[in-house]
């Protein structure tokens, strides 16, 4: 192992620690995708994309076909979920 000596001013030394932690950290977070990032819809707003009814999406969700998200007291569905589901739902009914 070969020995190096580097002479630096106490701050240089500082600035360069934080950098390589800063770099380190965006680097090793996950990409995740957060209440804000993703794009909700309301109850009526998902039956309608769906073309059913309020009693149908509630029945669909009960029986785990879509999941719901309660967020500040209100039920919402991911519109990505939303769109897989019915994405799902033709390749099982198609011939």
């Amino acid at each position: 192992m070969e020995n190096l000596l580097i002479y630096m001013t106490k701050e240089d030394f500082r600035n360069d620690i934080k950098n390589i932690v800063a770099e380190t950290i965006r680097e090793n977070q996950p990409e995740q995708t957060t209440a804000k990032d993703a794009e909700y819809l309301t109850r009526k707003e998902t039956a309608a994309k769906l073309h059913i009814s309020l009693v149908t999406l509630h029945r669909i969700t009960n029986q785990g076909l879509i999941k719901s998200y309660k967020i500040k007291g209100r039920v919402l569905y991911r519109a990505d979920e939303v769109t897989g589901c019915v994405t799902e739902q033709l390749k099982k009914h198609r011939r």
